[in-house]
C-alpha cells in the first residue's frame, strides 16, 4: 500500500456525508465512515466488509461528487486507469460482462448511473461474495486473483440491485433532497479545500454572495459548485468572498434576497 497518512483535518467532508450522502443519520454515518476506513487499513481483507454501497437519488445531489473524492482518495488516475486503485464505469457489461481485465487489482469500483436489467445477478453477487475474482482479459486465458473489489452503485432509479429487504449484500441510502439547504455546507467544504490547496486563509462568502450562490439553479451540479468556489478564491484578495468573484451568470441569473442572506463560515 504505498499511501500514507497525512496530517490535516477533514471534518467538512465528514459533515457532508452525514448531513446529505447519510440524510443526517448518524448510525449510518459511523458505518459508512467505517466501511471507507477499512479499504485504507485493510485493503486485503475485502472479505471482513463484503457489504456494497448503493446511493439512489435525483441528479444534482451530490453522489458524483462524493464517489470522485473518494476515488481520488483511493487513488484513481484517468489518465492510467488499469495502473489505478480505483475505477469507474458506466455500464452493467463493465461490471459483470465476459471481458473484466479492468477489474483487476481494484480496491473500488464505482458503477455510475447503473440500471440493472435482470441480467448477471449471479456475476455480480459472485464480485461481491467470493474471495477470488474471476478475470478474463481479451485473447487470453482465465485465471483467478485476489477479489480486493469494494462497490460504490449509483442511480436515479428506484429499483437498483437484485435485493430484498433482508439483504445483506447492499445497503441502500437515499441521498438527501435538499439540495438548496446544503449549499453553505458544500460551500464550507470546497473553501476550506482550496485554502489547503491555495495556501489561502478564506474565512467564508459575504451573505449577499450566498444569497446568489443559493438562488442558482447549478445545471453542472456540485462539480460546477466546487469550480465556481475555486475560481472565486483565486479571484479574491482579502478573506471573503464577495459578488464581484462569482461569474456573470451567476450574478445576472438573480438579485440578492435580504431575507435569504446567510453567511457560511
Amino acid at each position: 500500500w504505498p499511501y500514507r497518512p497525512k496530517q490535516g483535518k477533514c471534518d467538512n467532508f465528514i459533515n457532508f456525508i452525514h448531513e446529505i450522502i447519510c440524510s443526517g443519520n448518524d448510525q449510518y454515518t459511523e458505518w459508512l465512515l467505517d466501511w471507507i476506513a477499512h479499504i485504507i487499513q485493510k485493503p486485503e481483507n475485502k472479505d471482513e466488509v463484503s457489504t456494497s454501497i448503493v446511493l439512489r437519488g435525483s441528479k444534482r445531489l451530490g453522489k458524483s461528487f462524493f464517489s470522485r473524492k473518494l476515488m481520488d482518495l483511493i487513488g484513481f488516475d484517468p489518465m492510467n486507469p488499469n495502473k489505478s486503485f480505483a475505477l469507474k464505469i458506466n455500464s452493467n457489461l463493465q461490471l459483470t460482462g465476459r471481458f473484466n481485465y479492468h477489474l483487476a487489482w481494484k480496491l473500488l469500483v464505482v458503477a455510475e448511473e447503473l440500471k440493472w436489467d435482470g441480467r448477471g445477478e449471479g456475476v455480480l453477487k459472485d464480485i461481491i461474495d467470493t474471495p477470488f475474482l474471476t478475470v478474463e482479459p481479451k485473447g487470453r486465458d482465465i485465471y483467478a486473483m485476489p477479489n480486493l473489489m469494494r462497490l460504490i452503485i449509483l442511480s436515479n432509479e428506484n429499483w437498483i440491485v437484485p435485493a430484498t429487504m433482508d439483504e445483506s449484500r447492499f445497503f441502500v441510502l437515499d441521498v438527501s433532497e435538499k439540495r438548496k439547504e446544503d449549499i453553505p455546507l458544500l460551500v464550507d467544504h470546497f473553501i476550506s479545500h482550496f485554502n489547503k490547496i491555495q495556501n489561502r486563509n478564506i474565512k467564508g462568502v459575504s451573505p449577499e454572495a450566498l444569497s446568489l450562490l443559493m438562488a442558482y439553479d447549478w445545471p453542472g451540479n456540485i462539480r460546477e459548485l466546487e469550480n465556481v468556489i475555486e475560481r472565486a478564491s483565486i479571484l479574491c484578495p482579502g478573506d471573503e468572498i464577495k459578488i464581484e468573484h462569482l461569474p456573470d451568470e451567476i450574478i445576472s441569473s438573480s438579485p440578492p434576497k435580504n431575507s435569504d442572506m446567510r453567511t457560511a463560515r
